[in-house]
């Protein structure tokens, strides 16, 4: 299923408040708002991308949680973009000072903030150039740094302010991403076992956890320890990938 997106301007002019009250009234469904005033409804994920869209919230809080500089948010969190637009991305972070200068009610609300930064993650059913499309906006509203995660090509996207940058596959699935070795004799196997820190998973998501740092790498300074990778992102955060 793909999104649905509406113009009521012929029956109702869907205003903040008459926006808020809808997303209140249907809490099931996953809405969002243009800066144009047109309705965006959501399809619900599927297995494999509901597992997929956990991770990054799930590593992105873990970070915040080390880094203690900022406040992360998951997929349901609704940011009203100073260009009008209503927008949940897969996950956000936002810089604590930021933050703590909205109010109680705004906090409690769709917070009239954009997020510094932002992760998309494509669904088999998503249009890439929608995506694109909707990292663009971020951007143009002043997000610092916008990850678009495309499991279907296999790449990343990554957005920053007059730059959008490409990172492939390339070795991901043969670097471990626990110590950092390359594995060349992996050949065809299904499973990931590092023959120099004894690491084990499955391949694909050796592969896709490696993609994820190639990424942190043409954004950020990544150094390989014996207890993962430490991350820090200009101006933004420092973590411990474990």
């Amino acid at each position: 299923m793909t999104a649905l997106t509406l113009n009521l301007d012929a029956i109702v002019q869907l205003t903040d408040d008459a926006f808020f009250a809808l997303c209140r009234a249907n809490p099931e469904v996953k809405l969002e708002r243009t800066a144009k005033g047109e309705l965006i409804v959501m399809p619900p994920t599927g297995g494999e991308t509901g597992n997929r869209n956990i991770k990054p919230s799930a590593r992105l809080e873990s970070w915040t949680e080390e880094d203690g500089s900022g406040l992360a948010f998951d997929s349901s969190t609704m940011f009203q973009l100073p260009n009008g637009a209503y927008r949940s991305p897969d996950a956000a972070w936002i810089l604590l000072e930021r933050w703590e200068v909205l109010s109680p009610k705004e906090r409690e609300g769709f917070p009239p903030i954009c997020p510094d930064f932002v992760v998309e993650l494509r669904s088999p059913s998503d249009s890439l150039k929608t995506l694109q499309d909707k990292m663009h906006e971020y951007i143009d509203n002043d997000v610092r740094l916008g990850w678009l995660l495309n499991p279907q090509d296999r790449q990343v996207e990554i957005y920053r302010q007059g730059l959008v940058q490409i990172v492939t596959e390339e070795y991901t699935s043969k670097t471990c991403t626990k110590c950092g070795h390359v594995h060349q004799e992996l050949g065809g196997a299904k499973k990931f076992s590092c023959p120099k820190c004894g690491y084990k998973l499955p391949r694909d998501w050796n592969g896709a956890f490696g993609i994820f740092l190639k990424a942190l790498q043409d954004t950020a300074s990544v150094t390989f320890n014996g207890n993962g990778a430490i991350v820090k992102l200009p101006g933004l955060v420092r973590c411990n990938v474990a």
